[in-house]
């Protein structure tokens, strides 16, 4: 009985799949033993033949996809970004299915070409909704995200703050959303203007002088690096009262509350840390990160349930970052006195503790690995993902 045109085009598709899915298991078995791929050489031929198939037929959307989808099987990358190319010429909605954007990602970061993996990206994000992807293909955008920051860090500091300080921004916002959803009070939904990262640093400390140094080599490095607003304890207060009361106010406000600790701390700076959670209970700072600043540091008790991150050599690289102004890092540091402030005092004081963030004009540069690789494991820690990737 001869089979009718339904019936043959239904078991060509179904063929097509099995070979494809034989394809896929062959490269798969072929990069774990070598010995194999000699004996896989006829369903190597088959992969041929669908290539050729696949680009010899016409240039609808679902043949494209199709041959994209196969190239990534057998990890023919290099492959693949043409076939993008040919796509977007055709319809760029079809740029958002999530196995042609799987696709591209990996083919672009698999041959380092990170920019055409932004660019593509940067497409991709005008067209779909990111919350609509699943969660191995969101990381895979972040590591893009990542990856072209990083390799921006390299050549152009000032191009790279457009990746990080957006993503910044989208990973606050998520995580306060999720850790908020049906409460109202969010902090950073208030009137005051929101901090990016507050730094809190003990001002009363016997190495106070050692420590402010370290505190401003970072604080620099967030906002001139990484592009986004860093102020440190009271810096960016604009209340007046006693300075105790002020900073728990303050540290009301950050997106990120990042919590520098060396081995001992004063009384004073200890009331403020056994605060931080009651803070957070409340919904009040969506983020704290502990950062530490002596490889021999013990975080304290009550900050154990929030992510560490050693600052011991890195606050050394911190400072080694040749920035345009040749200031390597240093700044002079206001601090408020443990005293009442007048409306007076404290215009005068918030004029002299004033931090800019602004962009640098001129192009620079990080180039020594040590160093870079200490900024991202920072920023990265600041986003909840690990580094290196």
């Amino acid at each position: 009985m001869e089979l009718s045109v339904e019936e043959k085009t239904k078991l060509f598709k179904k063929s097509e799949k099995n070979l494809l899915k034989a394809v896929s298991l062959a490269a798969t078995l072929a990069t774990k033993d070598p010995e194999i791929k000699n004996h896989t050489q006829n369903i190597w031929n088959s992969f041929r033949t669908l290539e050729e198939r696949y680009a010899e037929s016409d240039d609808s959307p679902e043949i494209i996809k199709k041959l994209i989808v196969l190239l990534q099987m057998v990890s023919q990358y290099e492959k693949i970004p043409p076939v993008i190319k040919k796509l977007r010429s055709l319809n760029d909605s079809d740029i958002a299915d999530p196995k042609v954007v799987e696709a591209a990602l990996k083919s672009y970061l698999t041959l380092n070409d990170y920019e055409s993996a932004w660019t593509f990206l940067s497409v991709l994000m005008t067209m779909s909704e990111p919350a609509t992807f699943s969660p191995e293909l969101k990381y895979l955008i972040v590591k893009t995200q990542l990856c072209t920051a990083e390799s921006r860090l390299r050549s152009d500091v000032a191009s790279a703050k457009h990746i990080l300080k957006p993503l910044f921004e989208s990973v606050i916002q998520t995580n306060l959303k999720d850790a908020h959803c049906s409460d109202d009070s969010a902090a950073n939904d208030s009137e005051d203007d929101p901090i990016d990262v507050l730094i809190i640093w003990d001002e009363k400390s016997p190495n106070k002088a050692n420590l402010e140094e370290k505190m401003c080599a970072l604080q620099k490095c967030i906002n001139d690096v990484l592009g986004i607003e860093a102020s440190a304890n009271l810096q960016s207060c604009r209340s007046a009262g006693v300075a105790l009361t002020l900073q728990i106010e303050e540290m009301e406000r950050p997106k990120l509350l990042l919590v520098m600790i060396e081995r001992r701390s004063s009384m004073h700076f200890e009331y403020i840390l056994n605060y931080i959670p009651c803070l957070t209970s409340q919904g009040r700072a969506p983020r704290v990160l502990v950062g530490l600043c002596d490889s021999d540091v013990i975080v304290p008790t009550c900050l154990n349930t929030y992510s560490p991150l050693s600052l011991d050599r890195a606050l050394e690289h911190y400072s080694c970052i040749l920035y345009p102004n040749n200031s390597q890092g240093q700044e002079h540091y206001v601090s408020f006195e443990n005293k009442e402030l007048s409306g007076t005092d404290l215009k005068e004081q918030g004029n002299k503790v004033e931090v800019s963030s602004e962009s640098h004009t001129v192009n620079w540069t990080i180039e020594d690995n040590d160093v870079l690789n200490s900024v991202m494991l920072l920023y990265c820690s600041m986003i909840g993902q690990k580094w290196p990737l």
